[in-house]
């Protein structure tokens, strides 16, 4: 069935061993995706402002935080109102 829908695609859809991505690497994104569910589903999360970068070749695991980097005049920074996820296609 996935062939037939990627039969008119001129591009071949990447795997992880395809794009040399290496099991480590998906292990340790999908031990943080488990994380945060478990957070949620046990009501002990607060969502993070803040991005993991983690590099398993070379041992280097970064936390780039973003929290900080608000506009004043942005409606969403300032109230956390999401205006786009409720906006509809006609009104664009």
């Amino acid at each position: 069935m996935l062939q037939m829908l990627n039969a008119g695609s001129a591009t071949t859809t990447l795997t992880c061993d395809t794009a040399g991505i290496i099991s480590p690497a998906v292990h340790m994104a999908v031990s943080n995706q488990v994380t945060t569910a478990l957070k949620i589903l046990t009501e002990q999360f607060t969502a993070p402002y803040h991005m993991h970068i983690g590099n398993v070749w070379d041992m280097d695991y970064m936390k780039f935080d973003f929290g900080n980097m608000t506009d004043s005049t942005c409606p969403t920074c300032k109230t956390k109102d999401y205006p786009e996820i409720n906006r509809t296609e006609s009104s664009r």
